[in-house]
């Protein structure tokens, strides 16, 4: 993945994936939670 193509958009991904975050179903959760690890790393 190219970082420089995502830091425009962190805007709109980040507040999404924190409501992802805070969902009660754990699959979603966990998938959050990797998808978060991911895409902030990338950031970085």
């Amino acid at each position: 993945a190219n970082p420089s193509a995502l830091c425009p958009f962190l805007t709109i991904v980040g507040p999404a994936l924190a409501e992802c975050l805070k969902d009660g179903n754990t699959p979603v959760r966990l998938a959050a939670e990797r998808c978060a690890l991911h895409v902030f790393q990338l950031t970085k």
